[in-house]
């Protein structure tokens, strides 16, 4: 899809920051690493952020806010999104974590995990690079 146009060019820089300011203000939410991930405590999560919170590139257009509830169904076909507040070019990871996330917490399984990856395109997708964003996700 052209991007052309595209408001927001770099959600991924505005990403990172608010998780660098928000880690500052110690507000975070440790479950958006440890459910996916497994445990770790508080300055490991932190420590990933620090170390690789560059890492995530600007390749997509992410909705932003890709959750199962923001998506809307015609007789179980795809018909639109909505809140579309936090759209923008992005990493595709950030859209992935989302993806993942919703389908353990809307369906409370991981059961569609690996198939959702399947169909995304798993050479797409860098697991280590979605433990990232999923500590990211700890501070933002």
């Amino acid at each position: 899809m052209d991007s052309g146009g595209c408001p927001v060019t770099d959600y991924t820089a505005r990403y990172v920051d608010a998780a660098h300011s928000a880690s500052r203000r110690e507000r975070y939410d440790a479950s958006f690493f440890t459910t996916p991930c497994g445990d770790a405590d508080l300055e490991t999560i932190a420590h990933i952020v620090e170390s690789h919170g560059s890492r995530p590139h600007t390749d997509v257009l992410m909705h932003g806010d890709y959750r199962l509830p923001n998506i809307i169904l015609d007789h179980w076909s795809f018909s639109g999104f909505v809140d579309l507040d936090h759209a923008g070019l992005a990493d595709r990871h950030i859209a992935v974590f989302w993806a993942l996330w919703t389908l353990r917490f809307n369906l409370h399984t991981d059961e569609y995990r690996d198939r959702f990856i399947d169909v995304y395109g798993r050479d797409l997708i860098d697991e280590d690079m979605l433990r990232v964003v999923a500590a990211v996700e700890v501070f933002g």
